[in-house]
């Protein structure tokens, strides 16, 4: 396992070059997001992928979220962008909301636990989004926890629950929240919240409300 230290909430450029490498070779990272750490890896790489369902004992009929750099990102990994979509994008992205759409054939199902659809968000945690924009790879975003675990908030904890069974951590330093992205799915047109988290769903609501108005 690599483990790099991390000071003022940033990332050398020489270690984003390093674990893009090897994200690309199939690495799986544990890295910080603005919520809790997170376990992570290219989402197009099924292997890799698979490698946290086991990591986390994770049911495999529970799909992952998937971060990406940019709204341009999205559109490659899904096959229909609506207005009501990209108005929630702008309006609470780079942020922990992630919004479920239908999936693209570019997309392996072992992601989405063959359910035809993905889930995607922006971070706006600093770390991520140098990484991601370095990479230009869709990042698996789970939890840094065994399944029925507290979720890490520190690289410590994340250290505890998996030792050296991930390729590389990410330390930079406790973070402020446990609670995860709030989830919502407009795969089939209409909102439907699947997970209550860090963005209240009153706010969701009202956004949808003045796009209706």
């Amino acid at each position: 396992m690599e483990y790099y230290k991390l000071t003022e909430n940033r990332i050398p450029e020489s270690i984003v070059q390093l674990i893009t490498r090897k994200l690309n070779k199939g690495a799986v990272i544990g890295y910080p997001t603005e919520t809790v750490y997170g376990l992570g890896c290219n989402a197009l790489n099924p292997s890799a992928v698979k490698k946290i369902y086991t990591l986390k004992d994770r049911d495999f009929s529970l799909p992952f979220i998937v971060l990406v750099h940019n709204k341009s990102m999205v559109s490659t990994l899904t096959t229909d962008i609506s207005e009501k979509a990209e108005m929630l994008m702008d309006a609470f992205w780079p942020g922990p909301l992630t919004i479920i759409l239908k999936a693209s054939s570019r997309v392996p199902q072992v992601l989405t636990a063959g359910k035809g659809t993905i889930g995607i968000r922006i971070s706006s945690d600093p770390i991520c989004m140098k990484l991601l924009n370095e990479s230009q790879l869709p990042l698996v975003s789970t939890s840094a926890n065994p399944a029925g675990s507290n979720p890490a908030t520190s690289a410590d904890a994340l250290m505890e629950y998996f030792n050296a069974k991930i390729d590389i951590v990410i330390d930079a330093g406790q973070r402020k929240d446990s609670i995860g992205s709030t989830i919502i799915d407009l795969s089939k047109g209409r909102v439907k919240i699947m997970r209550k988290g860090a963005i209240a769903c009153s706010q969701i609501y009202n956004k949808i409300k003045t796009f209706n108005e």
